[in-house]
């Protein structure tokens, strides 16, 4: 999976403090982070498996082709 950021700089040590605030501590937080893959890049096939994970757990009420919310002409 990739999380998209754009027009910031990610520091997964600043990251994992936040797992102070969350029940797991801040060691799994970063061993969690430093697996992600991090990247401006967007995939239309990456969008469509959230939404359809959204879907399964009733978070939006029925699964929706990517497209209708990505606008591909920009995509390379």
């Amino acid at each position: 999976r990739v999380l998209s950021v754009e027009g910031a700089e990610v520091v997964p040590a600043e990251i994992a403090t936040l797992a102070t605030k969350l029940e797991m501590g801040p060691e799994t937080m970063l061993r969690s982070i430093n697996r992600l893959e991090f990247s401006t890049a967007i995939s239309l096939d990456d969008v469509q498996a959230v939404i359809d994970y959204a879907a399964r757990l009733r978070y939006i009420k029925k699964s929706f082709p990517a497209e209708e919310i990505v606008d591909t002409r920009f995509m390379q």
